[in-house]
């Protein structure tokens, strides 16, 4: 029984449109032991002005015999900080006790505090919270305890920087009359206003002590049970802390914790990524967080009242929430690529037009260093990932010896951008440093991946380190998405199932190019086009960069070796530029000139004006000239080391193929130019490009993403300590 002098202790809980978590909570509440001469009082504030609560507080009071008193009140300024502050103004109290909505307590929990409480003669008293973690969520948070909150022994003293209102009892002299401290609205929305009170009352020599028996759990939503969000709490955490950190004076200058917290960082992520590579991932989580905390707290030391912007709590109308509830009904899709060129910018645009998708892409750079380029990508979502970038030169030596200069990126800001983002698919383009992060932050958030991974049979020619690479990033997706016949030859070589292989076949803008063609002006400025390259003579036209990749010194060879009378019937016209255009100026020959750079929306005018298109690369992993000749009617002469050679051309028929490398290379070349029906296999390679759309190019992407995410999800709970959870 309470007499008048008891001590009395306020529960205090604030709580906001979780009625059904809030039940459990008070559930768990009328089963608490007794305490012997302790009144005890709950205190339940509703910072929601709609008053969800309330019938379910009036419903626990009319069934609960636990305490003496239960104050219902509604908080309508929706800040946790005034919340809590409501809860401390109702009455005086012994003791406060704060516990969250989303919480539930065992019989025992409140003895335990007010006993470690009188014992230890402690200001404050906390106790553990344990994570339970919905059921098909990783493993790594489980054995990484990343939403459980532990102390030390019973009656350790502890620190501010350990100290939340989700397991605490707090001394009354602390929090009534008018010295009370109080919880700082201008962190009620961001997060901290807890810990920045706690920070406030050690300074005024409050001691603070654990208790390990007060149990309490909390329900991990699954929406929180992602890497993203973690990342997102740490940054937060990093705010926060930097600011109360500021206000205590602290002899360690804001550099060498920023150097500190980076260094511990870095150490975890060297000891952690072999661990995650092998499926044990908190390690590695464990330094990415460390990282997200040191970013944070840089952030606020360079721009201070930063964690003011960072919103945790957020009020919304019914028209902001309906607008989310449709946004959140989209599968979220990150496309991570390279740059994006003329010939990809419409196959993204077909991308971003999935009704069902919020679709983002991220790139390493604007364009190449080598690419005369313009593109126009603003209607896109484009997000550029900082990084680093360097050149390197590659030598190939079979089937065709050439050797280039090429970029290569390390976009670490891509693992930022995704988790930002918080895709539920990702696709990623080619399989190197951009993929391996990818693959990285797909195996930590259990996110699926499909890999684009065009190849051809020279492509496909690797190192054996190379060749081990690759497979290991190739086992890492859910999907995978081959470009043609050579490109799935490859990856099934590389171990690829043949399931798990979507065929996406290269594909030019038609629409772009039949506009070209449907000017009324066309026959007129073809031939104009053609006398100005050729005069009178027929016209083979050489697109694309001039690199050794392209075989441009395996053509001006066979060219050379043509008899005269068959060079003087033709003009071999090269269309680009590049670092071999001195080499196209130097062949002293009347028979080959150079164009030069031409824009992409003229190239269909210029097809269509020369009677044969040549393609001599080594290995280009397609070849999407062929693509843009044949569907403007031109018969292409195409290397057989095109990865477009199996798909598109059938000698003969729809084009002609070649090896110019090859002892016969030459014969081949004349007898090609000799041809008589160069025009009908012109009309046969339309048709056979015509196939060949964008809209079929993005379907199959559409394909894999939606097999990738097609296995039936469980939900469920499993607590964070045990390592009880399931793939889901």
């Amino acid at each position: 029984m309470r007499s008048e002098t008891s001590p009395v202790i306020a529960v205090c809980l604030a709580t906001y449109r979780r009625t059904n978590l809030l039940s459990r909570l008070l559930d768990s509440l009328r089963h608490l032991d007794a305490i012997p001469h302790v009144g005890l009082e709950l205190r339940v504030v509703d910072n929601d002005k709609g008053a969800s609560a309330r019938s379910v507080v009036e419903d626990f009071s009319k069934k609960q015999d636990v305490f003496f008193k239960v104050s219902y009140a509604v908080e309508p300024r929706q800040n946790i900080a005034h919340a809590r502050n409501r809860a401390l103004e109702m009455e005086a109290a012994d003791a406060f006790v704060f516990v969250d909505d989303d919480e539930w307590v065992e019989a025992d929990w409140l003895k335990q505090l007010w006993e470690t409480c009188l014992c230890s003669g402690a200001d404050g008293v906390f106790g553990p919270v344990q994570g339970q973690c919905p059921e098909g969520a990783p493993s790594w948070m489980s054995r990484g305890g990343f939403f459980d909150k532990n102390v030390p022994a019973t009656g350790t003293s502890i620190g501010w920087r350990d100290t939340r209102t989700s397991n605490t009892l707090v001394r009354g002299k602390w929090l009534k009359g008018e010295e009370a401290f109080r919880f700082d609205p201008q962190l009620g929305r961001s997060g901290g206003s807890d810990s920045e009170l706690f920070s406030r009352l050690e300074r005024a020599d409050a001691h603070f002590v654990s208790c390990q028996e007060a149990g309490v759990s909390e329900e991990v939503p699954e929406e929180r049970a992602r890497l993203g969000w973690l990342w997102s709490r740490w940054y937060r955490n990093g705010l926060i802390f930097e600011r109360i950190i500021k206000g205590e004076r602290d002899p360690i200058s804001p550099a060498m914790r920023a150097f500190r917290r980076f260094g511990a960082s870095a150490l975890l992520l060297l000891s952690g990524v072999f661990l995650a590579l092998f499926g044990r991932k908190e390690q590695f989580v464990k330094g990415l967080l460390r990282f997200a905390l040191a970013l944070g707290g840089l952030k606020e030391w360079i721009r201070p009242g930063a964690v003011a912007e960072h919103v945790a709590y957020e009020s919304k109308n019914d028209g902001e929430k309906e607008s989310e509830k449709v946004a959140s009904s989209k599968k979220r899709v990150a496309f991570l690529t390279n740059i994006v060129s003329p010939y990809r910018l419409p196959v993204f645009k077909h991308l971003a037009e999935t009704p069902s998708w919020d679709f983002r892409v991220f790139v390493d750079a604007e364009k190449e260093f080598d690419r005369s380029w313009d593109v126009d990508a603003e209607a896109l979502p484009i997000k550029r990932s900082w990084g680093f970038k360097w050149k390197r030169v590659v030598r190939s030596e079979e089937p065709v010896p050439f050797e280039q200069t090429i970029t290569l990126h390390a976009p670490i800001g891509a693992f930022w951008n995704l988790l930002r983002f918080r895709p539920d698919a990702v696709i990623s383009l080619e399989l190197g440093i951009r993929t391996a992060m990818a693959a990285l932050y797909c195996k930590l958030t259990r996110t699926p991946l499909t890999i684009w991974a065009y190849q051809s049979r020279v492509s496909g020619s690797q190192g054996q380190s190379r060749l081990w690479w690759r497979r290991f990033l190739l086992r890492q997706a859910t999907e995978v998405v081959g470009m043609g016949k050579q490109a799935r030859e490859v990856l099934r070589s590389w171990g690829v199932e043949d399931e798990r292989i979507k065929d996406a076949p290269n594909a030019s803008d038609h629409v772009g190019m039949e506009r070209r063609l449907e000017d009324p002006e066309i026959e007129h400025q073809r031939a104009a086009l053609k006398t100005n390259y050729a005069g009178d003579r027929k016209m083979a036209i050489v697109v694309g960069r001039l690199i050794p990749l392209k075989g441009i010194e395996h053509i001006l060879k066979r060219w050379g070796e043509l008899p005269a009378s068959v060079r003087d019937e033709w003009q071999l016209v090269f269309v680009g530029d590049g670092p071999l255009e001195a080499l196209v100026r130097e062949a002293k020959d009347a028979s080959v000139s150079l164009a030069g750079f031409v824009p992409s929306e003229d190239m269909a005018l210029l097809y269509a004006a020369a009677d044969l298109h040549i393609f001599p690369t080594c290995g280009d992993v397609w070849g999407l000239v062929v693509n843009e000749a044949g569907y403007c009617g031109t018969p292409s002469l195409c290397s057989v080391h095109a990865g477009c050679y199996d798909d598109m051309i059938e000698d003969g028929v729809d084009g002609l193929g070649i090896d110019f490398t090859a002892a016969d290379a030459g014969l081949r070349l004349q007898r090609a130019l000799e041809r008589e029906d160069l025009a009908a296999i012109g009309e046969a390679a339309r048709k056979r490009a015509a196939c060949f759309t964008l809209s079929r190019l993005a379907q199959s992407f559409r394909a894999a993403v939606n097999d990738s995410l097609s296995p039936v999800k469980i939900t469920g709970l499993s607590p964070c300590k045990n390592d009880r959870v399931h793939a889901g």
